[in-house]
């Protein structure tokens, strides 16, 4: 699933929600940031640096608007790598299943295969 991670209306960046913890109510997936990215002020953590929490700030939508509400956005940018990842703990709205529910990895957790 495809999102963009927004502050306030701008957009800073997009990420491909394909790796999840079902039991958590996780998804995972490479961050890519837009021009409007600036790690110190979005990241949660940068080069294994914890920073601060952005949930507060920062927004999730699906490329048909609907927002994603969770208990935390975390940013993980290890940019001396050349990687970032965009977590989503928690995830309540739309409900975890609906948003994941045809992945493999939820369907072999809840046995749905």
């Amino acid at each position: 699933m495809h999102v963009t991670i927004l502050e306030g209306l701008t957009p800073i960046g997009t990420a491909f929600l394909n790796a999840l913890d079902p039991a958590m109510g996780i998804a995972m997936g490479k961050f890519e940031p837009t021009s409007a990215y600036v790690p110190d002020r979005h990241a949660n953590m940068v080069d294994g640096d914890y920073i601060a929490d952005r949930s507060e700030t920062l927004r999730v939508e699906r490329t048909d608007g609907i927002s994603i509400v969770c208990r935390a956005i975390s940013i993980q940018d290890w940019s001396e790598l050349g990687e970032r990842e965009l977590h989503l703990l928690e995830i309540s709205e739309p409900s975890y299943e609906a948003l994941v529910g045809e992945h493999s990895a939820f369907r072999a957790y809840w046995g749905k295969d």
